[in-house]
C-alpha cells in the first residue's frame, strides 16, 4: 500500500494507456479471457477447440470475465480505496480508555492522535470505538498539508525520523518495524551490502534537501491535490505523471537509488519483441517492458520507494488545512479623514468536527446543503496585537 507505479499490464508501450486502470484489451470480448489472450493448442488432445482453454479460465473465475474486468491497476485501486474513505484511529478499547484518561502518558499507536478540541473533551470509549463516531473525537497533532510548496517545510517533515537513526543525524525509513539488518546509506554502503537487503534505508541531510526540492517540483506540477489518494496515486494521464505517483517521481528525480540502478540495471528502454508462441497466445508476456522500473533491485529494503515514505509520513499527512492564521487591520480617522490611529491583530483559529447547528446524530449539520448551513465550528487558539514592523 502507498506505492504507485503503473501496472505493466495496462498499456502497449511508453505513455499509451496510462489514462486508465484496466488494460487496453480488457474492453475486448470476455474481458480479455478469450482465445487470443489465453491461447489454444493445435494438438487436439490438449485443446478440443480454440476457445477450450478460455472457457476453462473463465469457469475458474465463475464466468465473471464475461461481464467484469478482472485485471486492474491494483496499487491505484488500493490507494483510492484506503487513503480517502477510511479513518484509522488505531488502538484497542482498553488502549482508548487509557488514552482518554491520559493522552500524553498513554498515546494511541498513532502517537499523533489527540483528543479533538471541544468534541474530544466529552468523547467516551464508546465514541472512539464506534465506526462512525471515532473521528469526531480525535484530531492529528501537527498535520502536514501535502499541497505545501515550501522546501524547508518538506525538509522538516522528511527529517522528523532523525531520532530513529543510530547516528542521530540521518533520517530513517524502515520497511518493517524491527529490521534484522542495520541502516543502509547510499553515501557509505555498496549496493551488495547485507543491510541493503535486510536492513533499512537512511537519508543524509543532502539527500533530504534534494528530495524535498523534488517533491515541491511535483506539487507545483500536479497540484493542487484534492485528497490524499489524489496525492498518493499516479495521474490517469498519457504522460510522465501517469507512470509514477508524486513521491516516487520525486525520489527518481532526486537520484536516491542510483547505486542499485548501477549494480542491478533493467533495460526498459524498449518493448519486448513479439514472437510466435507455440500455444497461439497473442501476447505471452502481458508485461509492458517500458513500464517496468529500471532496476532489478526495486523493492529491497535499501531501495527507497514512495511506500517507505508514506509508511512513516502517512499518519501526519492531509490534503487540506484546518488551522488558519487570520490578520486584520483597522484605523480611525478624524472629521477630515486624516488617520489618527492604526491597529493590526492576528488570530489563529481552528476548525472543529462539531457543526454550529448539528443534526440528531451530532455529526453533521442540520441544514446541510442549505443557505443557512454555517458549517463547522471554529475556535480561537490564540490572539495578539501586532506591531507595525511585524506587518
Amino acid at each position: 500500500m502507498g506505492n504507485s507505479l503503473v501496472d505493466p499490464r495496462l498499456a502497449t508501450g511508453r505513455l499509451s494507456g496510462l489514462n486508465r486502470t484496466t488494460p487496453l484489451n480488457a474492453a475486448t470480448h470476455m474481458g480479455g479471457f478469450d482465445a487470443p489472450a489465453i491461447g489454444w493448442s493445435n494438438d487436439a488432445e490438449r485443446s478440443t477447440s480454440q476457445d477450450a482453454w478460455a472457457i476453462q479460465a473463465r469457469a475458474i473465475y465463475q464466468d465473471y470475465p464475461a461481464t467484469d474486468n478482472l485485471l486492474y491497476d491494483l496499487s491505484f485501486e488500493l490507494n483510492q480505496t484506503l487513503w480517502d474513505p477510511f479513518f484509522l484511529s488505531t488502538g484497542s478499547s482498553a488502549g482508548k480508555q487509557q488514552f482518554l484518561t491520559d493522552p500524553s502518558g498513554h498515546p494511541l499507536p498513532n502517537g499523533r492522535m489527540r483528543p479533538a478540541p471541544v468534541t474530544g473533551r466529552r468523547a467516551t470509549v464508546t465514541d472512539l470505538t464506534d465506526f462512525h463516531r471515532s473521528a469526531y473525537g480525535l484530531c492529528v497533532d501537527g498535520a502536514f498539508n501535502v499541497n505545501s510548496t515550501s522546501v524547508d517545510a518538506w525538509k522538516a517533515v522528511l527529517g522528523s525520523t532523525r531520532r530513529l537513526a543510530t547516528d542521530g543525524q540521518s533520517a530513517a525509513f524502515p520497511r518493517v518495524l524491527l529490521p534484522p539488518g542495520g541502516p543502509w546509506s547510499a553515501a557509505n554502503d555498496p549496493a551488495e551490502a547485507e543491510a541493503a537487503w535486510s536492513g533499512n534505508r537512511v537519508l543524509s541531510a543532502d539527500e533530504i534537501d534534494r528530495l524535498a526540492t523534488a517533491i515541491v517540483d511535483q506539487v507545483r506540477l500536479r497540484g493542487p491535490f484534492l485528497s490524499l489518494a489524489d496525492f498518493v496515486n499516479r495521474r490517469l494521464a498519457n504522460n510522465e505523471t501517469g507512470r509514477l505517483g508524486a513521491l516516487q517521481a520525486a525520489i527518481e528525480a532526486a537520484h536516491l537509488n542510483e547505486r542499485f540502478k548501477a549494480a542491478y540495471p533493467l533495460n526498459n528502454s524498449s518493448s519486448l519483441p513479439d514472437y510466435h508462441h507455440p500455444d497461439n497466445i497473442q501476447d505471452a508476456t502481458r508485461m509492458e517492458q517500458t513500464l517496468k522500473p529500471d532496476c532489478k533491485a526495486w523493492g529491497i529494503p535499501g531501495y527507497l520507494t514512495q511506500g517507505d515514505l508514506l509508511q512513516v509520513l502517512g499518519p501526519m499527512l492531509t490534503a487540506r488545512s484546518d488551522t488558519f492564521v487570520i490578520r486584520t487591520y483597522g484605523d480611525a480617522t478624524d472629521s477630515n479623514g486624516i488617520i489618527q490611529a492604526r491597529a493590526w491583530c492576528e488570530a489563529i483559529v481552528q476548525r472543529c468536527p462539531e457543526p454550529l447547528a448539528a443534526d440528531d446524530s451530532g455529526l453533521n449539520s442540520a441544514n446541510l446543503g442549505k443557505p443557512t448551513d454555517m458549517g463547522r465550528r471554529f475556535i480561537v487558539k490564540s490572539f495578539r496585537w501586532l506591531r507595525p514592523e511585524e506587518v
